[in-house]
């Protein structure tokens, strides 16, 4: 995980838009790592109680996701925000922000 990375990329973003940022590789959420502007982060706080309370889901990721999107929070997909991969030659490549190992039912 790199912050100056994330930095990078979401340059130029309005911290005031409620901006949620997706993993790339079609996945809203790897627990691993979830951005969440400013703006959306207060949204949440102020306002999930309302809004998120009926959110039917599962897992923490799914909902979270679900709830951004019930209080009208703007997705954007960066597909160098995490990769999942347990080769450790793939954490060479510096151009995604974070790497995390993917665990699957085995090991």
């Amino acid at each position: 995980w790199v912050p100056q990375r994330l930095r990078d990329h979401l340059q130029g973003a309005d911290p005031s838009v409620r901006l949620v940022v997706r993993n790339g590789g079609g996945q809203v959420y790897l627990g691993p790592l979830e951005v969440f502007s400013v703006a959306a982060v207060w949204d949440f706080i102020n306002r999930h109680r309302d809004v998120c309370y009926t959110v039917a889901t599962y897992g923490e990721d799914g909902w979270i996701a679900a709830c951004m999107f019930s209080l009208g929070a703007t997705f954007q997909t960066e597909e160098m925000l995490l990769k999942s991969d347990k080769r450790a030659e793939v954490c060479r490549n510096s151009g995604f922000i974070a790497h995390h190992p993917f665990k699957d039912v085995v090991g």
